[in-house]
């Protein structure tokens, strides 16, 4: 069963798994300056679109089950869909394998490069992809579980293997460094989460069978109907803004426009993260039992504004100073982008705080409506402003469409925080 929460155990919880994300995140981050001098934009990019590509589907080959383990009281149920979630990352990885494989004897490696991709990763992704997932799935059981503290270890130690394998690795001058860095993190992190979590649930695989299984498969269906078209419209809207870029400005511009948004995202990672998973369990108990979840979703959104107002503001009004002091002369293209990016990007770390309601509202069909419109507009945005006005154009498009869709999101889980339990339709699961 879901722990309940006081405002001050809340706070703790949010410390710790923002503590782990802060080193997972900070790692590489100090690393940065570092690595700059160690790899070219080029080089940035390809790493981008890989990430980009890892980090979306990743959370869609488990069928979105692994969201749903919050949500049941029983732990016997919970339990299977955790198993549920692990099994089709299987599958699904392996279908993957193959795929990358056969597309990259058959497809042209300069068709790839130009849109930031090698054979070489296109082989590495799947790997990634199946450990990422196994991390998450065991992200949602910890948390359900009120074991913040491993979730938190798990994200530090990512982060330090990521940051140390890439120093090491660029030193000697490989030049997929980046990429086999953040592989290693997850592979190991991922396999680490594997053995607490067979060691934590050891009594429970008993209770697991083909009955049980496919019970939560048809019960909570709408994860991977809903859900998961959901989570692959954003790894097409995140890899194909970065791969048009690429298209249009060529293998340089990507690396700036890749780096400009691993650098602004980090406080996303670091502060969204860990109050959305927070925030979840907490919001799910409280509208089972009929709570307005108002109150708690005002609290949220103040607490993120205050701390994301005054980095986005810094990075606003100093960013091409700001990228050409800490990672060298040549990244203050970087620092442009961000200036362009910012208040979007302030705008998004709110937003992906609350973004968890809809599902507790069951709301998804919805969500996955507005996902469309998201994806649509800023890749037409990104589009336009390229053809009228060259690169900053492009920026500028993808920040203007972002906002506006950002300012509508905000507005809708406010109504969805206000609407009682039995509007949204969902009752208690048992």
């Amino acid at each position: 069963m879901t722990p309940r929460l006081s405002s001050s155990e809340t706070l703790q919880n949010v410390g710790r798994l923002a503590s782990g994300t802060a080193i997972a995140q900070a790692a590489p981050l100090l690393a940065t300056p570092i690595l700059t001098r160690l790899y070219t934009p080029v080089q940035f990019g390809e790493y981008g679109v890989f990430v980009a590509l890892l980090m979306g589907l990743s959370v869609v080959v488990s069928g979105r089950y692994e969201v749903a383990v919050p949500l049941p009281k029983s732990d016997d149920k919970a339990y299977s869909l955790l198993a549920l979630s692990l099994i089709v990352s299987v599958m699904l990885s392996a279908v993957l394998a193959v795929t990358g494989v056969v597309a990259s004897v058959i497809v042209d490696p300069k068709a790839l490069a130009s849109l930031g991709v090698t054979s070489r990763t296109v082989i590495m992704l799947p790997v990634g992809i199946l450990f990422a997932a196994v991390m998450q799935s065991a992200g949602y059981w910890f948390t359900r579980q009120g074991a913040f503290r491993i979730v938190a270890l798990a994200r530090s130690l990512m982060g330090i293997i990521t940051a140390l394998a890439a120093i090491a690795l660029g030193a000697v001058g490989i030049s997929s460094g980046l990429i086999v860095s953040v592989l290693m993190g997850y592979v190991v992190t991922g396999s680490v989460l594997l053995v607490a979590l067979i060691r934590r649930t050891r009594g429970m695989t008993a209770g697991i069978s083909g009955a049980s299984l496919k019970a939560v498969a048809r019960e909570y269906r709408e994860f991977p109907l809903l859900n998961s078209p959901h989570a692959l419209l954003d790894t097409a809207r995140e890899s194909l803004t970065l791969m048009l870029t690429g298209a249009l400005f060529g293998p340089t511009v990507l690396g700036f426009l890749s780096q400009t948004l691993r650098v602004l995202r980090a406080p996303m990672s670091l502060i969204g993260q860990a109050v959305s998973q927070v925030f979840f369990p907490r919001a799910s108990r409280a509208h089972a039992e009929g709570t307005s979840l108002a109150p708690l979703t005002r609290r949220t959104m103040r607490g993120v504004l205050a701390v994301s107002v005054p980095i986005y503001l810094a990075v606003l009004v100093a960013g091409p100073w700001l990228f050409s002091v800490v990672f060298g002369p040549t990244w203050r293209q970087s620092g442009v982008y961000a200036q362009i990016l910012s208040p979007w990007l302030a705008l998004v770390l709110v937003v992906s705080s609350l973004s968890t309601l809809p599902i507790i509202k069951r709301q998804q069909p919805r969500a996955l409506a507005i996902n469309v419109v998201e994806t649509a507009t800023r890749l037409i945005a990104l589009l336009v402003g390229a053809r009228f006005a060259g690169v900053r154009g492009a920026i500028a498009g993808i920040a203007i469409a972002g906002l506006l869709v950002g300012m509508g999101q905000l507005a809708w889980y406010r109504h969805l925080a206000a609407m009682a339990p039995r509007v949204a339709g969902i009752g208690s699961e048992e």
